[in-house]
């Protein structure tokens, strides 16, 4: 009956329940990317001190991408 209607379901929140969102428009909603989360297992393999030596003696790039580019890499090395 609503061709262009989406639902979304939400996170929950102190409940078993999760919200609705429903929108009777063509526009999507863009969900967030992820939030980057440092994983303490990753100090413990053997191959994350050079991973970490080869963004951050890369002296060429700005920092800014930098940080984007190690936290990329390691959410997919993850």
């Amino acid at each position: 009956m609503f061709p262009k209607a989406s639902v979304i379901h939400l996170p929950r929140v102190r409940s078993d329940h999760c919200a609705l969102l429903i929108s009777f428009s063509n526009s999507q909603w863009q969900r967030r990317t992820r939030m980057f989360k440092f994983e303490r297992m990753w100090l413990d393999h053997p191959y994350f001190p050079g991973i970490v030596d080869n963004f951050w003696n890369d002296t060429t790039n700005p920092l800014v991408n930098t940080i984007r580019d190690f936290t990329s890499f390691l959410r997919d090395w993850n």
